[in-house]
């Protein structure tokens, strides 16, 4: 998370959201330690296409922080849904990665918002 010139470029932070029979939003979001951040919208998005953006250092700190306070290292992958058409989500921080839809614990929906959260202020 530190803009130092030595430093090597990393994604810390990696958002997917999947394709459902519906209208749900095709998206990705990654964000680098260094701000940088892509996103790239495919389907059913305002924003279609690949966009760069900048993230402050607050709010990759913002992300990262929550991640700690829900312990997002120790949350096992669980995809207890019989429903096959719930639309999922790929979350991936640091080199923790996790799916979840709308039957995940509140704090992950809240980690997912908070990401979009943080790129909507970006752009």
């Amino acid at each position: 998370m530190t803009n130092n010139i030595n430093s090597k470029r990393e994604s810390v932070i990696f958002l997917k959201n999947n394709a459902c029979l519906g209208t749900c939003p095709i998206y990705s979001i990654e964000i680098f330690n260094n701000g940088e951040g892509i996103y790239h919208g495919i389907r059913f998005v305002n924003n279609i296409g690949k966009l760069k953006f900048q993230v402050s250092n607050s709010d990759i700190k913002k992300i990262l922080d929550f991640t700690e306070e829900i312990k997002f290292q120790f949350i096992h992958n669980k995809s207890s849904s019989l429903i096959q058409d719930l639309p999922t989500t790929i979350l991936r921080i640091k080199n923790k990665k996790i799916s979840i839809n709308v039957e995940s614990p509140k704090e992950l929906i809240e980690l997912k918002e908070l990401i979009n959260t943080v790129y909507k202020k970006s752009i």
